[in-house]
Parts: C-alpha cells; structure tokens; sequence
C-alpha cells in the first residue's frame, strides 16, 4: 500500500512538472538541489563518453581476438622444422600477448569507470528523481547546474556491465 501510494506521488510530481512540491513531501534543500544537479552534470558527460569507450573496446577486442585465431592457425600450419618461421611467429605470439595485457588493463580500468557510474545514477534515483524542488532554488544555481536539471536524464543512456 505505502509504495503504491509513493508511486502515486511520484507520478503526481512528474504531471505538475519538477520543481512542484507534494503537500506531503519535503522538497530538496538547495544544498540537495545543487548536489543532484551536479550528479547530473557528471551523468550527462560521462555516459556518452562510456558508450563510445564502450564501442572501441569491443572493436578492439574483436581485432585482437581475430589475431589470436590467426596466430593458432600459423602455428597449426608452420612447418616444425623452419627456425626461422618458429621464431618470427614466437615475436608475434609476444607481440599479441602484450597488446592483450594492456587491454586487459584498460578493460579493468573502463570496468571501475561503469561501476562508478552506477553507483551514480543509484544514488541520483534514490536521492533526486523523485524529490521536488522548489523553482527558486533551481533559478539560483549556477547556469550548468540549471540547464542540467532542466534537461533531465530521460535522454541519457548509463552503460552497464553484462
């Protein structure tokens, strides 16, 4: 009943626009407001620059991934008894091996940037989504802060790990 009633509120919020208080909810302080515009600020930058690291970490794992079967297939196919052939494919099995590490390294690192992220954009669903704002406060923020919360993050798509 009580989440039925808060999803009820919610909805109330979003038809009487932001910045419309609930009779029955506190709106945010403007230290809150400012916290949550900042919050969106930082989602709105970074979740397009995660999906496009995104795409070029999966394009770049398919080419390394396409090396790696090519380098088992040389070394199906290499002569056994050609020296010379054994150690150029050696420096490229080392090659391959030290571009997949530091993938591996910028996997991790792109990992710690999404899980971030996320904790994020929580943290911004359970502290702002919902909350109303009084329209004084959101004119009094700085201009970015403003814009920011004016355009939401209904547009904004957060990368998330499978």
């Amino acid at each position: 009943m009580k989440t039925r009633m808060h999803h009820a509120a919610a909805l109330l919020a979003l038809l009487m626009g932001p910045g419309t208080a609930l009779a029955n909810e506190t709106p945010m302080s403007p230290t809150e407001l400012a916290a949550c515009a900042q919050q969106v600020q930082t989602l709105r930058s970074d979740a397009p620059r995660l999906n496009a690291w995104s795409q070029q970490i999966e394009a770049r794992r398919s080419r390394i991934n396409a090396r790696g079967d090519s380098l088992k297939l040389d070394a199906a196919q290499q002569q056994k008894n050609d020296l010379e052939a054994g150690i150029a494919l050696h420096d490229r099995r080392q090659q391959h091996n030290a571009e997949a590490s530091a993938f591996n390294v910028e996997i991790e690192r792109f990992k710690r940037e999404v899980n971030a992220i996320n904790v994020l954009k929580d943290q911004y669903d359970r502290a702002c989504s919902t909350r109303p704002f009084r329209r004084a406060d959101l004119m009094a923020l700085p201009e970015a802060q403003r814009r920011a919360m004016q355009m939401g993050l209904a547009d904004v798509v957060v990368p998330y790990l499978d």
